[in-house]
């Protein structure tokens, strides 16, 4: 629909179809995903919340709002939504790497590690490889010290 020039953009796409299926709470996670990207934050953590409150079991919104909290710089918010996440599905890579990093910032190298190290279990990435060599070496000189 999109390149049969129906709809514009994804946003007018999503705008479209919840006018008929309000309560989809995927729909509802997609469209706040659109909006968190132009910037729209207040409305996209509006729709994440909701979306929430329609099924809390789909694992990818709680990261997707633990992203939007910690780009805002709400730390523990960001900690408790990947924590929930990881508890829908314990094989969301994402939401390991992101915990790690947040881990590693707040200068708690062990649970960092563990955190970098269960994400490349799961699926190798540059960022969780880099992360887990950098939580490693300063593991390593705190054990020197």
């Amino acid at each position: 629909f999109l390149q049969a020039g129906i709809w514009k953009t994804p946003l007018s796409l999503y705008e479209h179809i919840l006018i008929y299926e309000p309560t989809k709470a995927k729909l509802l996670n997609n469209y706040a995903m659109e909006l968190n990207q132009i910037g729209n934050s207040a409305k996209a953590e509006e729709l994440y919340k909701k979306a929430i409150s329609i099924d809390d079991s789909y694992a990818q919104t709680h990261h997707n709002l633990g992203m939007l909290y910690l780009n805002q710089g709400k730390i523990q918010a960001a900690l408790q939504e990947y924590s929930l996440a990881l508890k829908i599905d314990p094989r969301l890579f994402q939401s390991h790497t992101y915990s790690g990093k947040v881990y590693f910032n707040a200068n708690q190298m062990k649970l960092a590690y563990e955190e970098f190290k269960k994400s490349l279990e799961i699926f190798p990435t540059p960022e969780a490889e880099d992360g887990l060599r950098r939580s490693k070496e300063k593991l390593e000189l705190l054990h020197e010290e």
